[in-house]
């Protein structure tokens, strides 16, 4: 009975963020607005992550975002010590594969695979780049 839900999510070039469509559906399905919270100021996971925080301190938290996504933001959120347990949704493959010649053939999903894939392994190695920097800088004083 005591359970929150905080949505998070910048729009990007979208006119309405990810957190309040995710909010509005909430509500469309008869969740209690006074259990919502909605981020709407988070750019990236990071800012997320600090947000979060505030709002959770060191209690556990389920965080839910896209398979995809999630190496990325359980590192971020445990760089920032909090007790994610992960749950994730928004599977590309949701079965073990063995490739017959029809998947060898270009499809476009498979090309949207391969840019998500570059996307979290790029933005993986940016956070390690910048947590590496953030410590040495810090480290200076």
């Amino acid at each position: 009975p005591n359970i929150k839900i905080i949505f998070s999510g910048y729009g990007g070039s979208d006119f309405i963020s990810h957190a309040k469509i995710m909010e509005e559906m909430a509500l469309l399905l008869g969740v209690d607005k006074n259990k919502i919270i909605t981020l709407l100021k988070p750019k990236d996971t990071f800012e997320e992550a600090l947000a979060v925080k505030d709002i959770v301190g060191d209690n556990y938290f389920f965080l839910v975002t896209s398979a995809s996504h999630m190496q990325r933001s359980l590192k971020i959120f445990s760089d920032h010590n909090l007790n994610a347990i992960a749950s994730a949704g928004h599977f590309y493959l949701e079965r073990e594969t063995n490739l017959s010649f029809k998947e060898l053939v270009p499809q476009a999903k498979f090309l949207k695979m391969s840019e998500v894939v570059l996307h979290e392994k790029i933005g993986l190695l940016w956070w390690n780049i910048r947590q590496k920097l953030f410590n040495k800088f810090a480290n200076i004083h």
